[in-house]
């Protein structure tokens, strides 16, 4: 795959910035289709067994815990995001011939003369990679990589339930468990349509439950929750977090990139991928980007 639109782009910016940023931009499409996996319960539990219950509810109490996975996760390119894989795996592809080159020694050191140092490495380390031979790539199955990563319960649940909580409502599942053990049926409503499991907790099916004689107009709602999916398409939410993300991490690197270049970056992914001349997934209008990428930035920092 050639990604010359790409290095149009990162042309006059620092490599570590325009990789690091690249690499969250190819990101969207890979995470897409897995969260769409994750919410496929009848496609998915033909190939994987359901966690326990009592398990998976656990998992919205341990926020500590998922949210530390889940930018782990993020911030390990041998996770979904191959892309870097190559250079972090191979740190003498980073480090040139420097006799003492680790990942650890390149963490320790990422300074101003390191990154100067060694950037070109690494940048053209990362083109090598996408610019190898397509049969490189051709025995890897993405949605098989997808169930395995998946066969993980936490990673499950990060991509059925933790990450759909955060894209579609501002909220993580432990706010909604809180708010729905106290009664706040709209709440209720909303974490059924992402993981109806939600209702086997103790308190709340206790609150199901009354609500038949109580409010049967509610609960009759509360049912049917259970069986519908938020209607707001996935791929924009997702790809206007992750450009937040990316003026977080170019604003870490001493020069944030503005609206304008974030969105000439989707719009160069999209063209290097053949799909488009721009990303017609970001929002058309240039005052409604830069706020949402205002708005979704706080989360990442």
């Amino acid at each position: 795959m050639k990604i010359d639109n790409f290095k149009k782009w990162a042309a006059d910016k620092s490599k570590f910035v325009a990789v690091s940023c690249h690499s969250f931009a190819m990101m969207p499409d890979f995470a897409h289709k897995a969260l769409l996996l994750a919410r496929d319960d009848q496609k998915l539990n033909k190939r994987l067994p359901q966690p326990p219950i009592d398990i998976w509810l656990k998992f919205y109490k341990a926020h500590k815990e998922i949210t530390s996975t889940f930018l782990t996760f993020l911030s390990d390119p041998t996770g979904f995001n191959d892309s870097l894989s190559i250079v972090f795996d191979n740190p003498e592809s980073l480090l040139g011939d420097d006799d003492n080159c680790s990942l650890e020694v390149f963490e320790a050191n990422l300074d101003d003369h390191f990154i100067k140092k060694h950037e070109s490495n690494f940048y053209d380390a990362y083109i090598s990679f996408y610019e190898a031979p397509q049969e490189l790539f051709d025995e890897h199955n993405p949605e098989e990589r997808m169930v395995e990563k998946l066969a993980d319960p936490i990673v499950y649940f990060i991509f059925k339930t933790y990450i759909p909580c955060w894209l579609y409502y501002g909220k993580f599942p432990i706010q909604f468990l809180r708010e729905a053990r106290q009664g706040n049926l709209d709440s209720l409503e909303k974490i059924l349509r992402i993981d109806s499991s939600v209702a086997m907790d103790l308190r709340i099916s206790k609150i199901i439950h009354n609500l038949r004689t109580t409010n049967p107009l509610k609960y009759e709602a509360i049912i049917s929750a259970q069986l519908k999916h938020p209607q707001k398409p996935l791929l924009p939410l997702l790809k206007t977090s992750l450009a937040a993300m990316i003026a977080v991490i170019s604003e870490a690197f001493g020069k944030r990139l503005n609206e304008p270049e974030i969105r000439e970056l989707f719009d160069a992914v999209s063209r290097d991928y053949g799909i488009d001349d721009i990303d017609t997934d970001l929002p058309e209008s240039p005052e409604a980007f830069k706020k949402a990428i205002q708005r979704k930035m706080p989360v990442w920092k």
